[in-house]
């Protein structure tokens, strides 16, 4: 193959990579920034897209991130490209606080005292796993209004980037064209009077 590793990462190896990745993570969000700006279609289109995968990140539902964040940007008519981008927003830094603000917004939702507002000493990942339908459906409950103002926010951010970045784009290219001309004309001027 062609991008093999000469030598397999070790599984804490490949741990570190995904929880810290090498080259940072200011070059990774660099990279997708650019990705995103530099993406074809409508700024609309791209911030659906986006703001969908990001609104998926809050729910509790791991392995569905991408799926559900492909079928919402379908159903509004966004860039699927860009959605399985915005599912980003969800990573192993930000899946606590998201998965908190989910639970803490369901409890109230459903009008029940939850096991961590109850007894905080009582909270354990033993108590977690075995009542475990405390804590799903409460952060389900509240991931659907936290994932609509995630929606919101980052489509309107979101949008307003990717409007400004395609105009900076277009002005380039038509400041290269322009230059092209004058130089092609500066040319036949000057073959002419030769």
């Amino acid at each position: 193959m062609i991008f093999k590793r000469k030598r397999q990462l070790s599984i804490p190896e490949r741990i570190r990579a995904i929880m810290w990745p090498r080259s940072g993570f200011r070059r990774a969000g660099r990279y997708l920034i650019m990705r995103i700006k530099r993406m074809p279609g409508s700024p609309r289109s791209i911030a659906i897209g986006i703001a969908s995968g990001a609104a998926v990140s809050c729910s509790p539902l791991v392995g569905l991130h991408f799926l559900l964040g492909l079928g919402i940007a379908y159903l509004l008519r966004g860039n699927m490209l860009a959605a399985a981008i915005g599912t980003a927003f969800g990573n192993p830094w930000t899946f606590p606080f998201l998965w908190a603000a989910s639970y803490q917004v369901g409890i109230h939702l459903l009008w029940i005292e939850g096991p961590a507002t109850l007894n905080p000493e009582k909270l354990s990942w033993s108590y977690v796993l075995n009542d475990m339908s405390a804590f799903f459906w409460p952060t389900i409950a509240g991931s659907i209004p936290l994932g609509a103002a995630v929606f919101c926010i980052v489509f309107f951010i979101s949008r307003n980037m990717v409007a400004m970045a395609q105009a900076r784009r277009r002005e380039k290219r038509e400041r290269a064209i322009a230059r092209r001309l004058a130089a092609d004309i500066a040319r036949r001027d000057t073959s002419a009077s030769v």
